[in-house]
């Protein structure tokens, strides 16, 4: 009698989608589809994170080269226009509460924290703004033209590469927050971002950037974090172009 074979059909696995509508995943190449299926939910694996980080040092070698002209050339109209510092850092808070400085070519005068609280306490309607969404309308301590270009097209955000080759930030994740903003956030939230290592870019910041709402930023890191992937991560980053052109929700 013959035996018949029976081949088992391959399983038919849709890839993951997305949750939000605006980030439902197109049909990828194999490696990065199978790392959308595998390595979800996973971020905080020490071997999602080694591939993060080796990517991270790949991505800012390549861009210190490339980008070194044009970071000449902003270091120049920094100091030409407003006296002081040409690089601004600001206490942030990266993974695992580990405090860090977080650097940014300065985009504001000298003294710039010092006339937050003049403004603020002599303005009581601008401290209700700043409490709900942390930016000013038409901040006056902006340096004129340079300042409003730079924060516009995101460029003030580029010496934050040396923060990524010094591990305290990665290219892609949630963005670093200042201590006074902690408090804005349940201890659950904090819990589940501060086990990520913070981004330049991120879904908060080619979406919601425009709002600094507690709120924006729980819907947008929470979905990064449940849904991550190295697709994702090359998703967002191949979206932040067009962000930081359209210069929206900066100011």
């Amino acid at each position: 009698m013959n035996i018949q074979e029976h081949k088992p059909q391959a399983s038919q696995r849709s890839i993951p989608r997305d949750r939000a509508s605006t980030f439902r995943l197109r049909k990828s190449p194999d490696f990065f589809r199978a790392w959308s299926r595998n390595e979800r939910h996973c971020l905080a694996s020490p071997q999602s994170q080694l591939l993060k980080r080796a990517i991270d040092i790949i991505f800012v070698a390549t861009a210190f080269v490339l980008l070194l002209p044009l970071l000449i050339v902003i270091a120049v109209a920094v100091v030409a226009s407003s006296p002081g510092d040409v690089i601004f850092r600001q206490p942030r808070v990266g993974r695992n509460g580990v405090p860090f400085s977080m650097w940014k070519f300065r985009t504001m005068r000298h003294n710039a924290e010092q006339a937050l609280d003049d403004i603020l306490s002599q303005h009581p309607e601008l401290r209700i703004q700043w409490n709900q969404h942390r930016k000013l309308p038409n901040d006056p301590r902006v340096i004129p033209w340079v300042g409003h270009l730079l924060r516009r097209t995101s460029l003030d955000e580029l010496p934050q590469l040396w923060n990524v080759l010094k591990g305290e930030m990665s290219i892609v994740g949630p963005r670093p927050l200042p201590p006074y903003h902690l408090a804005d956030f349940d201890a659950h939230f904090l819990d589940r971002r501060m086990k990520v290592t913070p981004g330049i870019t991120g879904l908060w910041q080619i979406h919601g950037r425009g709002n600094g709402h507690p709120d924006m930023f729980v819907k947008w890191d929470n979905h990064y974090i449940d849904n991550w992937s190295l697709w994702l991560d090359f998703k967002i980053l191949a979206q932040t172009p067009s962000a930081v052109v359209r210069g929206s929700g900066a100011s």
